[in-house]
């Protein structure tokens, strides 16, 4: 097997805890990973500089819209803290056999619902409710390879298999 060249998303699914979440709609914007930064300006600098302050996110939202609300799914989401869990087919081409292959990609989410929309009722049209979570734990899993883990409560950042908070973890 060769080098794959990612090509799309297949498929996927959104999942609350372990409960299919039908009514999701096809398109979930997954956080932005901002660093916390401190401004540096000193006496013998010529100005000033924002120093990202190594392994500390900002705040992240995880918005989810729904094309419709229901009794089931979009309150339970509402009032739920458990896992929210993204598990999407991602089509990839094998660069050498120019075969297509499947790889498995799962998200998980952690956190608080922080607000929710129920939406707009118009004759004929869906009506494009939302749920948004601040994420206190996310994890990004490929082809069964970690490649990023963040869990602000317990001060993990993990990237590409490197612990980010390793050292500091030790030190305190």
């Amino acid at each position: 097997m060769g080098y794959r060249v990612p090509e799309a998303v297949n498929l996927f699914n959104v999942y609350n805890g372990t409960s299919r979440q039908v009514g999701v709609t096809g398109s979930v914007e997954l956080p932005e990973f901002a660093y916390m930064t401190n401004t540096i300006s000193a006496a013998g600098m010529a100005g000033e500089y924002d120093a990202p302050v190594i392994g500390h996110i900002a705040s992240q939202k995880l918005k989810i819209p729904f094309g419709q609300i229901d009794e089931q799914e979009f309150f339970a989401m509402v009032e739920s803290s458990s896992n929210i869990t993204l598990r999407a087919s991602i089509q990839t081409r094998d660069e050498q056999t120019n075969e297509p292959e499947m790889v498995l990609m799962t998200i998980t989410v952690r956190g608080a619902t922080t607000d929710f929309t129920p939406g707009t009722i118009e004759k004929g049209k869906t009506m494009n409710a939302s749920i948004t979570k601040e994420v206190a734990y996310i994890k990004i899993v490929i082809n069964n390879v970690v490649c990023l883990e963040l869990d602000k409560f317990n001060s993990i950042f993990i990237i590409n298999g490197k612990d980010i908070f390793a050292k500091v973890r030790a030190m305190i």
